[in-house]
């Protein structure tokens, strides 16, 4: 039987396992109406080899990982490589490490016209592009065939990806590698391309430029501030928009679930089920647990879970801590449950293709009194930071 009579578009998380399987390519992926990948089936040849519904992470058998976890709170001992990084900057630490032993690094990073897609890095300067967090559902296209190929030749491979996206390549592997270390980045679902492209070119629209002129995006500039940090669009000679995640509609529809993927409220691979090797998220509530290396300039949660993986952390230059996984699950709850749907997402998707996002901003409104509470909280959270950063602590 073919995945598409087993899946439902409701369930269905875009890795592409499915797809990259098929021996005679009677899968692909298309574009629904709310822009999320779908699986299709494009040719009427398939043989029922079943290998789709094997590799598929819905369908998979969940497993947890049999190893108990060690949690770390780390950061990057280069002030320069976490000023690029959303968090503590490991992930640019770890795949250095990887290119420096001839090895290569897939990960995610937007193409001429800021479209997200997965893709190859055999240089530091090819890595730059996959450094910061991207907040939209990436293309994987055939990258797990050629992470495949690159291990079979005995290239040592980092592969960095959403949950679902590395349980898909580790369903797709069938087996493990020595060779390979993939790294999940803890997320709270996947953003709608379609969404993501209408913001930009509105963006573009309102300021009178085009994507031509736009240099480099970063959803978590945190040039003032880790917690509270910027949605950023440079040019090539100025910034175009700088906007707090609270300011900036996207971001806020964001964080608010407003438009994520349909799967993500039900996501296979949460709870530590994913198969990673070690998983990166933000240590929110550092400032409580480690108050010692908090700078408010970032700080990562790390958790690891094999021999593997804590061989090569150990050999990285990062300052680090080990910590309580409780702890980062206390605030950090992405890691073991799934996002709520936003009550509005239906009647959003229904306007969207009607009217300009950037005019739809009643459904990520925020209570007057939720935003005083909110901003007295992080005011006191940096004032306490600075106060430790000089020694008053």
């Amino acid at each position: 039987m073919c995945i598409i009579n087993r899946v439902s578009q409701e369930d269905c998380c875009g890795c592409s396992a499915c797809v990259n399987i098929c021996p005679n390519q009677c899968l692909e992926l298309k574009e629904d109406k709310e822009g999320f990948l779908q699986v299709r089936l494009s040719k009427h040849n398939c043989i029922e080899c079943g290998l789709c519904e094997k590799v598929c992470p819905i369908l998979a058998p969940k497993r947890e990982n049999e190893i108990e976890p060690i949690a770390y709170a780390a950061k990057n001992n280069s002030e320069e490589e976490r000023k690029l990084s959303s968090s503590g900057g490991i992930f640019i630490s770890l795949a250095n490490m990887v290119l420096e032993q001839g090895g290569v690094v897939c990960g995610a990073r937007f193409d001429e016209n800021f479209h997200l897609i997965h893709d190859f890095a055999q240089t530091k300067e090819e890595l730059l592009p996959f450094l910061s967090s991207k907040y939209l559902q990436s293309d994987m296209r055939d990258c797990y065939k050629k992470v495949k190929n690159h291990l079979i030749e005995n290239r040592l491979v980092l592969f960095s990806g959403t949950p679902c996206q590395v349980l898909g390549l580790k369903l797709y592997l069938g087996k493990e590698y020595d060779n390979l270390i993939a790294v999940e980045v803890v997320c709270h679902g996947v953003a709608s391309p379609l969404v993501w492209k209408k913001y930009l070119e509105e963006v573009c629209k309102k300021k009178n430029i085009s994507l031509k002129d736009i240099k480099n995006i970063s959803f978590r500039n945190k040039d003032k501030s880790w917690r509270v940090f910027n949605l950023k669009i440079e040019g090539k000679d100025k910034t175009i928009l700088r906007e707090s995640l609270h300011d900036n509609i996207y971001m806020r529809g964001f964080l608010q679930n407003l438009f994520l993927r349909r799967s993500c409220h039900h996501c296979p691979a949460k709870n530590f089920t994913s198969k990673a090797d070690v998983s990166l998220a933000d240590y929110w509530g550092i400032d409580r647990f480690h108050q010692e290396i908090d700078d408010n300039k970032g700080v990562s949660a790390v958790i690891l879970y094999n021999k593997k993986i804590t061989l090569c952390f150990e050999k990285l230059s990062l300052c680090f801590r080990e910590t309580k996984l409780r702890n980062i699950l206390t605030t950090n709850t992405a890691l073991i449950k799934s996002a709520k749907p936003h009550p509005k997402r239906e009647d959003f998707f229904e306007k969207i293709n009607e009217t300009e996002f950037l005019n739809l901003k009643q459904y990520v409104g925020e209570p007057t009194l939720k935003k005083i509470k909110r901003k007295t909280r992080w005011f006191l959270s940096d004032v306490k930071a600075l106060i430790i950063k000089k020694g008053g602590f």
